[in-house]
């Protein structure tokens, strides 16, 4: 997901009996409503989140505070992360996009799922993409299939105004 979409997250986008988080054509970069298969090994901690509401707000994350997630937090919550690892570049969030686009293609997923995962719908239909109908249960078996253990993984990181 975008850095926007996951800011924003409510728990009523959150289906954890069928495992999707569903995104309305709002509330994407694309404009078009998508589906995210949530990984089984993160329902428990989707259900631990839940356990622990907040009466106000409705948003999945939250500050330490309580409150809603605004750019910042998470933008240097992810800059202290990347010094404490001690990274020689200098990736972006948006850049782990990149990273489970790899990951996706060395687990086997289907390129034209993990599309749909990513919401990168828009580029130019191919024959084959005009014919294929993806399924709940194939963006499930997709995520389900997916392995982080496919060689070091590469972040590739973007160049940005040079």
């Amino acid at each position: 997901m975008r850095r926007k979409e996951v800011l924003d997250l409510t728990w009523d986008q959150v289906n954890l009996k069928k495992r999707l988080i569903m995104l309305g054509s709002s509330q994407t970069k694309e404009r078009r409503s998508k589906k995210v298969p949530i990984h089984r090994l993160l329902v428990p901690t989707f259900n631990e989140a839940g356990k622990v509401r907040s009466l106000v707000y409705n948003q999945v994350f939250l500050n330490e505070d309580g409150k809603p997630p605004h750019e910042d937090c998470l933008t240097r919550a992810w800059r202290a992360a990347v010094e404490a690892l001690k990274f020689k570049a200098r990736p972006t969030v948006h850049d782990l996009r990149h990273c489970w686009k790899t990951n996706a293609m060395r687990s086997g997923v289907h390129p034209l799922i993990a599309d749909a995962i990513v919401g990168h719908g828009d580029r130019k239909k191919t024959v084959e993409s005009l014919y294929l109908s993806i399924s709940d249960a194939d963006l499930l078996n997709a995520i389900d299939r997916m392995k982080w253990d496919s060689g070091e993984t590469e972040i590739r990181v973007t160049q940005r105004g040079s």
